[in-house]
C-alpha cells in the first residue's frame, strides 16, 4: 500500500518535472527578434524590415 502511494508520489514528480522542464525549453526557443526578410507596419508612420534578427524602422510620413 505505502509503495503504490510512494511510486503514484514518484511517477507524478516526474511528469510534473519533466512538463516543467519542456515549458520553460519551449520559452526559451521561442525566438525573440523576428523572421528574417519579414515586414510590419506599426501603425506609426513607420516600416519595420527584419534584418539579423531585429527590427530595422524607418519612418516612411
Amino acid at each position: 500500500m505505502i509503495r503504490t502511494v510512494l511510486k503514484m508520489l514518484a511517477v507524478f514528480l516526474a511528469l510534473s518535472f519533466s512538463n516543467a522542464v519542456l515549458s520553460t525549453s519551449a520559452l526559451a526557443a521561442k525566438p525573440q527578434g523576428c523572421k528574417e526578410g519579414t515586414t510590419k507596419i506599426p501603425g506609426d508612420g513607420s516600416r519595420c524590415k527584419c534584418s539579423g534578427g531585429g527590427w530595422d524602422c524607418k519612418k516612411i510620413r
